[in-house]
């Protein structure tokens, strides 16, 4: 409840100024052209590095299903041609695999299975190359995109989430934190099925404050989009609208903190319906920004896609680099 106040208290704070539309472009020559950004999540706090049984849930927490881990790597390239819109597009391939688990082990029984605890996994891994002209500063801005994907509940040899949760596990368990760290023992399905996905969206930025839109278009601002996602396995289609806040706190320069907060709001082919919603804090520069927060989630989640999500928060920790 703490953190739904939050936000809707965080959304109160923006100006009627909002409600005009936004008529100023963008030069694309003040901008880099290229961005890389590198984002992790996890169900675990900071991966459970800090503390143990008795610290604060905020840096560790014993539950490691639902929403396990994941991974992703986005690079994006400022276009010198309009290929959509005319002008000032963007052109962007990302990479994003998540793990999905449930945990088999016999409720109180925990330590007779320790350190190889069962449980079933279930790993969606996409790859996306989308156009956007959010840059252009037009009335509305438009996403299209392709992506290939695959679900996986088979192999978790390779160096995908699955892959990647065991090795880290692997790791953690000899040698950082071995009485508390299972390396898991995971119970193979039968899936390993390729699929491919279509998106659409129309979206709106809408500036709170005009003295940083020279430098950094992405701080002062909400962002409003409504898509839909059509994915051709598991009933993962899906439509969205989502409003995403930024708000600075402090501006030093070419230096910005800020605080962001957003909800985001799916219905999917499979009937569930569900919002995401939280937030967090940031840094950014012209060429560099880091951030961090939380995400909850309330209603139902599409359990024929995911199959093993729950209403746990996920962790975000997240760095770009602009040149």
């Amino acid at each position: 409840m703490t953190k739904k106040i939050a936000l809707i208290l965080l959304l109160l704070q923006l100006p009627a100024s909002l409600l005009a539309d936004e008529k100023k472009s963008v030069d694309a020559k003040k901008y880099p052209a290229y961005e890389f950004n590198f984002a992790l999540m996890n169900d675990n706090p900071f991966l459970n590095l800090f503390g143990d049984e008795s610290s604060s849930s905020m840096l560790y927490t014993d539950d490691d299903y639902g929403q396990t881990h994941g991974l992703s790597l986005a690079m994006s390239y400022l276009l010198s041609k309009g290929y959509i819109t005319g002008g000032q597009e963007r052109l962007s391939v990302n990479y994003n695999s998540q793990l999905y688990t449930q945990d088999l082990t016999p409720e109180g029984q925990w330590d007779n299975y320790f350190p190889n605890n069962p449980q079933l996994f279930n790993e969606v891994t996409t790859v996306k190359v989308s156009v956007d002209n959010i840059l252009a500063r037009k009335k509305f801005y438009y996403v299209a995109g392709v992506g290939i994907g695959k679900v996986n509940d088979m192999d978790d040899t390779g160096w995908n989430a699955a892959g990647q949760q065991q090795r880290w596990h692997d790791y953690k368990h000899n040698n950082l934190t071995p009485e508390t760290t299972a390396m898991y023992a995971n119970q193979y399905g039968d899936t390993n099925e390729i699929f491919g996905s279509v998106k659409g969206a129309v979206g709106k930025i809408i500036a709170l404050s005009d003295s940083l839109r020279d430098q950094r278009y992405e701080v002062n601002q909400i962002k409003l989009e409504s898509g839909a996602e059509f994915i051709s396995v598991n009933n993962g289609s899906n439509v969205y609208f989502l409003v995403e806040v930024d708000r600075s706190l402090i501006d030093i320069g070419d230096h910005s903190v800020s605080a962001y907060a957003g909800a985001n709001g799916i219905a999917y082919a499979s009937g569930d319906k569900e919002v995401l919603y939280g937030g967090g804090v940031n840094y950014k520069s012209r060429t560099f920004a880091i951030a961090t927060g939380w995400k909850f989630r309330s209603g139902q989640s599409n359990q024929d896609f995911y199959k093993y999500q729950d209403n746990d928060p996920i962790w975000s920790f997240s760095i770009s680099y602009k040149w």
